[in-house]
């Protein structure tokens, strides 16, 4: 230890009070900082994996549209869009074609196409008083428990079977339903749904189970599943194909020109041939083509998700699904998961901005208090100060000292705050923050009970903050007792 440190350890321990009071301050605003860093840090890779492994996986390629966009969770229109008549629905162009190739991605794990966004009414009776709102999902079974096998548990009945019509419903709901309606409703029971777009249409399905979200949050806890066929038929989905249907010159022609039609036809039936090894097939031509121009999933999915090996590869494979959409003239837009988690994405990113930037403003706060209680210790200091300057010690001397003083005090203390702070996550890690049901906290923080851990990085940036803010208190203080004249200093 150097002649400068043992006088400012000498300096600290001659003023005790005062060294405790700074101490404290920064023991407090680095315990403050590290356990607003570690959950917010435990929130945001908790809400990443949650998003991630349950709801969005790691890409979302859907229509591109010119407003609005489409999420994980529906389409989210401007409500002037939907006032001049934008699609509720948009799906995907030219279906086959697209999930073929998302398929071939090397990098995907899993591919899975899903319909969502369907605003839709329980209905119990013929008026509008007994009524439950949820939003649907719908899917194919097989294709959904593949890229998402953990994120269902089911309480009552079984989860959807592929090719059956039926609808699992959140236990959430079902108590919503008991509780405000007075209405029961079991495994096994029909569910009228209505549809709040499409021309108000009224759909029945059996209730095949009641679930809940292994990770779920305030902004799941209203999604139902409901098999992808009821979903189309509520929603109105059902189209042959969206595909351009490529029409040869001889058949515009026919379409085009003055033929007659009625001499296509007549009273009489001429039997061609009785033969019993006649070849129909011959005469109607390859139906292949036709068959898959008219099959009820074509282009009727809202978007694809896309689950990965590696969460590294997620730019990568955006680039590449975007440059052969642009090469193959197919629309189509690519988001990953922070953007395709919609509008619950968006809340979560503005409460975590709004978090650090208290945590900002308490870090400013602490660094003002800092500077004045330091301020005020070198104000009854002058004499001190004013004697070492008379002895011959040089400015620099003054200012490595008084900075010497605050390094101390601010490693001391830093590393008390940051002890305190571990302390204080190990026992919230094993006990759990819960939040009591508040959907927003729910959202923010990816589930009901929040567990914190921290990490070395955080540690690390502890450190080095309690240092930079020992510092940058110290500037203005030890600027003043720079300025402080010998000779009045040892007269005051």
């Amino acid at each position: 230890m150097g002649t400068i440190e043992k006088i400012a350890v000498r300096n600290l321990k001659e003023h005790k009070a005062k060294t405790l009071i700074i101490g404290i301050l920064i023991a407090v605003g680095i315990m403050v900082m590290i356990l607003s860093n570690s959950i917010l840090d435990s929130a945001e890779k908790g809400s990443k994996e949650v998003f991630i492994e349950n709801y969005t996986a790691h890409l979302l390629v859907s229509k591109k549209m010119e407003k609005g966009k489409m999420s994980a969770f529906g389409y989210e229109a401007g409500m002037a869009n939907m006032m001049m008549g934008g699609s509720e629905n948009p799906t995907i162009p030219e279906y086959a074609k697209v999930y073929d190739y998302l398929s071939s991605i090397p990098e995907a794990k899993a591919v899975n196409s899903q319909t969502a966004g369907l605003n839709s009414l329980i209905k119990f009776d013929e008026t509008m008083d007994n009524v439950a709102f949820t939003n649907l999902w719908g899917i194919d079974p097989e294709s959904y428990t593949n890229m998402f096998p953990d994120n269902i548990v089911m309480m009552e009945g079984e989860f959807l079977k592929t090719g059956e019509s039926g609808v699992i419903l959140n236990y959430r709901l079902i108590e919503d339903i008991q509780e405000e309606i007075g209405k029961e409703l079991k495994v096994g029971d029909i569910v009228t749904f209505q549809s709040l777009s499409g021309g108000m249409k009224l759909y029945e399905v059996p209730l095949r189970g009641i679930f809940k979200y292994r990770n779920g949050n305030g902004s799941v806890f209203n999604m139902s599943i409901i098999d992808v066929e009821s979903y189309r038929v509520l929603a109105r989905m059902i189209v042959g194909t969206t595909d351009d249907i490529k029409v040869a010159d001889e058949e515009q022609e026919l379409l085009e020109g003055d033929f007659d039609f009625d001499t296509m036809f007549s009273d009489e039936i001429d039997v061609a041939s009785t033969d019993d090894n006649f070849d129909f097939d011959s005469v109607l031509g390859d139906l292949s083509v036709r068959e898959a121009q008219t099959k009820p999933s074509t282009g009727t999915w809202s978007f694809t998700l896309i689950m990965l090996n590696k969460i590294s590869d997620m730019e990568k494979v955006k680039t590449d699904i975007e440059t052969w959409a642009l090469e193959n003239d197919i629309p189509l837009e690519v988001q990953t998961w922070e953007d395709s988690a919609g509008s619950t994405g968006e809340t979560v990113k503005q409460l975590k901005f709004i978090i650090n930037i208290f945590i900002i403003i308490v870090a400013i706060v602490t660094v003002i208090i800092i500077m004045n209680t330091l301020v005020v210790s070198i104000m009854e200091r002058t004499s001190e100060i004013g004697t070492m300057r008379a002895v011959g010690a040089q400015k620099g001397f003054v200012r490595r000292l008084f900075i010497a003083e605050t390094f101390t005090i601010s490693m001391v203390f830093g590393t008390i705050g940051i002890v305190i702070a571990l302390i204080v996550l190990f026992i919230f890690n094993k006990i759990g923050i819960s939040f009591g049901g508040n959907a927003l906290l729910e959202a923010l923080f990816a589930g009901e009970v929040l567990y914190p851990v921290t990490s070395i990085k955080t540690i690390i940036s502890g450190y080095l903050i309690s240092v930079l803010i020992g510092l940058v208190s110290s500037f203005y203080p030890v600027s003043i007792a720079l300025k402080i004249d010998p000779i009045k200093a040892i007269q005051s």
